[in-house]
């Protein structure tokens, strides 16, 4: 009985000791900081809110990044550059640089001296076809349509006595076999001038080409400002290719008009 009452005294003893250590942690932990708990259960997968990409460019500041290629461009982009007598020049790639002068005008400025001219070569009067040959630039002499500026240049002086010429000069590519074309004015004369009887041809057209080869026709771009007159004769069913033309140019200087150019056109591959 002794014993009994000896361990209630000592439990008696040890419960207020006891109380006050659990209220004294309580107090302790109410007064830790808020802590945030992670509310998911262990391994949960939790979806993350994907935003949409956002151009770094595109700032309240700035605004929207400007396009590559903006839709009001100017005509500057939309050009190419023609080579021409009297230098490059740029067009829209749409355009097509059409001569100054109208075909109809044409003809009332140049037809007389156009004729003389034919009958100067068919008659290889060079000493009458230098009078009339431009007196600063010369004479620029193409063997197809493409017309350049590195090809062959005769001054009045030198197409005077072209007969008596030897010299060989390079005139331009044989068409087919990309050979040179190196021969005397003479040869060239006969396959590239007047290889057929241009005085006789089947009808002349003033700043107007007729007839077209494989190979690029730029001579009324090239000579833009100046005159073309064409002497062509046309194909036959016998033979659809064996079309050819004679062009010559003329250019006005000091009031009157001069030939600056012998361009030979006929079918190419």
């Amino acid at each position: 009985m002794t014993n009994t009452k000896l361990c209630i005294r000592r439990h008696a003893f040890r419960l207020p000791i006891l109380s006050g250590i659990a209220g004294i942690a309580l107090i302790a932990w109410n007064c830790q900081p808020e802590k945030r708990v992670n509310q998911d259960p262990p391994h949960s997968t939790v979806e993350a809110s994907v935003e949409p990409t956002v151009d770094s460019y595109a700032t309240p500041d700035y605004g929207a990044p400007e396009p590559e290629v903006k839709a009001d461009s100017t005509e500057e982009e939309h050009k190419i550059e023609i080579k021409t007598a009297y230098g490059s020049i740029m067009i829209g790639i749409s355009e097509q640089l059409n001569p100054v002068i109208s075909s109809e005008e044409a003809e009332k400025i140049i037809q007389k001296r156009a004729d003389a001219t034919i009958l100067y070569l068919k008659n290889r009067d060079f000493e009458n076809l230098a009078e009339i040959a431009h007196p600063e630039i010369g004479v620029r002499f193409s063997p197809y349509s493409e017309i350049s500026q590195d090809q062959v240049v005769l001054l009045p002086e030198i197409i005077e006595n072209t007969l008596m010429d030897t010299t060989a000069y390079t005139w331009g590519i044989y068409d087919g076999i990309t050979r040179p074309i190196e021969s005397s004015f003479k040869r060239y004369f006969e396959r590239f001038v007047f290889d057929r009887d241009f005085s006789a041809a089947d009808t002349v057209t003033y700043n107007r080409i007729i007839g077209s080869g494989a190979t690029w026709d730029n001579v009324l771009e090239f000579y833009y400002r100046d005159i073309t007159v064409q002497y062509h004769f046309y194909a036959t069913e016998e033979a659809p290719t064996d079309w050819t033309s004679l062009r010559l140019v003329f250019s006005e200087y000091n009031g009157q008009w001069y030939l600056v150019g012998i361009s030979h056109n006929e079918w190419t591959i």
